[in-house]
């Protein structure tokens, strides 16, 4: 029986970017917000914003590492703000309000979902690498998707 596999099939991370990445890559501009969860594949699933319009940010399963100083700052920015309202006897802001904007490269997906069986579209940005601002400059996170 001949070979039907290409040598790059023995690498998981360059098969799973083949599948994510199946449109190239953009660069764009956008608002993270501290409200995120952990997908049944191992993706962190952010709530983010562009342009006002709410998205889904999704950091793909193997980049989920590179992802912990980017979940790291957006903890400290919700504890601040919490402080910070304490201390001006205020209510605190919803995670909403709580945006941290970054520059990401990626990849768009559009999905509908139903809401009381009514169709809504559903943006969603996939990640491969992104630049968040730290003590000494810019640090860029992730890798791009292999060729």
């Amino acid at each position: 029986m001949p070979e039907r596999r290409t040598l790059d099939d023995d690498n998981p991370d360059l098969r799973e970017d083949r599948g994510i990445f199946k449109t190239g890559v953009v660069t764009v501009s956008l608002d993270v917000t501290p409200l995120r969860r952990k997908t049944s594949r191992g993706d962190i699933l952010c709530v983010g914003f562009m342009n006002d319009v709410e998205i889904d940010v999704i950091f793909p399963g193997r980049r989920t590492s590179a992802c912990k100083p980017l979940l790291v700052y957006l903890d400290k920015m919700v504890n601040a703000a919490r402080q910070l309202a304490r201390r001006q006897k205020r209510l605190s802001p919803q995670p909403l309000d709580i945006r941290y904007t970054i520059t990401a490269e990626g990849t768009w997906r559009v999905r509908t979902v139903e809401t009381d069986n009514i169709p809504e579209r559903r943006y969603q940005f996939l990640a491969a690498r992104w630049t968040i601002q730290d003590r000494n400059g810019e640090r860029v996170f992730g890798d791009l998707p292999a060729a």
